[in-house]
């Protein structure tokens, strides 16, 4: 439960950083909501990694390795993400700022579970 706490509390601050530059992009530069989308996650990931990895799993693992997974599980929370984004915008017609935002929900819960079991795994105590 402490880790999801403090991953909830590194991705608030990340999310929230994510959206400003999402929003800039999105409403002051008129960039279509997908390009903002992208632009937004792919700036605040280098800051997720390491909020994540020093604060909320605690990791002590080989960056190299670990860079790889946490850019793979980002490439498949952000694929549904994304998918999603285009789903409600699209196809639904739905609102495109709460679009963004219901998106992102569903990165998180794709990024949290497989960041903790996969990514930042914690080593098995004989």
């Amino acid at each position: 439960m402490k880790q999801f706490v403090r991953f909830l509390l590194v991705g608030l601050f990340n999310t929230g950083f994510g959206y400003c530059i999402i929003f800039f992009f999105m409403y002051a530069i008129k960039f279509s909501p997908e390009i903002s989308n992208v632009l937004g996650y792919a700036i605040a990931l280098a800051g997720s990694y390491v909020l994540n990895r020093k604060f909320t799993f605690e990791s002590n693992k080989k960056r190299t390795g670990e860079i790889f997974k946490f850019l793979v599980v980002f490439s498949i929370a952000y694929s549904a993400n994304f998918a999603f984004l285009v789903f409600l915008i699209h196809i639904v017609n739905f609102n495109k700022g709460l679009s963004q935002i219901l998106a992102g929900v569903l990165y998180v819960g794709v990024s949290f579970f497989m960041n903790k079991y996969y990514v930042f795994k914690a080593p098995i105590s004989s």
